[in-house]
């Protein structure tokens, strides 16, 4: 899904800013110490170019040190939303909606002498207070490749 996103960051004397929405599909407004920056039209030329989640800014200019003195406006999202992923929503959709109170979906196998059960890799995610759906294993291997995380 695609968004609009309003931030402040802090400086740190270099010429990358990493984002925490991606991919970057533009961006509307950037200023560094309420000083506007407008989009690089060279390659070497003053101004910024961005890419995936990472804004650069070009012909030696830094992010300048300092506290929420980098404020930035833009759009950033998936569109449309990959095959892949829509797949995968739909696999753990239909394991919702399969699961019943006598058999638990996540069981892959059980032994009848002392209770022995096996449950498939992945996690578990709460719905509503109190009822949850497992997760396929399949579903957090494609849903892991999406996961936001950005290094502090």
């Amino acid at each position: 899904m695609v968004s609009t996103f309003s931030e402040t960051y802090d400086g740190h004397d270099n010429a990358r800013l990493m984002l925490k929405n991606y991919p970057i599909l533009s961006i509307a407004m950037l200023a560094i110490n309420d000083l506007p920056v407008n989009q690089a039209t060279s390659t070497f030329g003053p101004g910024y170019t961005f890419r995936n989640r990472a804004v650069d800014l070009m012909g030696g200019a830094i992010f300048y040190r300092g506290l929420s003195n980098i404020a930035i406006t833009y759009t950033a999202g998936l569109d449309p939303i990959p095959m892949d992923l829509q797949m995968a929503c739909l696999e753990w959709l239909k394991v919702a909606y399969n699961d019943n109170r006598d058999r638990d979906p996540s069981v892959v196998s059980q032994r009848a002498g002392d209770t022995e059960q096996k449950f498939q890799a992945g996690g578990v995610v709460t719905i509503l207070p109190g009822e949850t759906a497992p997760m396929p294993a399949s579903v957090f291997a494609v849903l892991s490749q999406y996961r936001n995380t950005l290094p502090v």
